[in-house]
């Protein structure tokens, strides 16, 4: 349920669709459509607007339990 949460947050705040992608091909996504390829400036965005809260209450790991 978490996951599904954030993909609704990065989809409403980079109006992005994420459905299906990798971490690593949604920052590719984001960098080619918002940063003209820049990977370095969309995963600083991306983490800026994490460490905010602006994308909402998430862990970017599972608990260790």
């Amino acid at each position: 349920v978490e996951a599904d949460n954030l993909r609704g947050e990065l989809r409403n705040r980079y109006s992005l669709d994420v459905h299906g992608s990798s971490p690593e091909e949604f920052i590719e996504l984001m960098a080619n459509e918002m940063f003209k390829g820049d990977k370095e400036a969309a995963g600083t965005r991306l983490l800026r607007d994490y460490r905010k809260g602006r994308l909402g209450v998430c862990a970017l790991e599972d608990p260790p339990y």
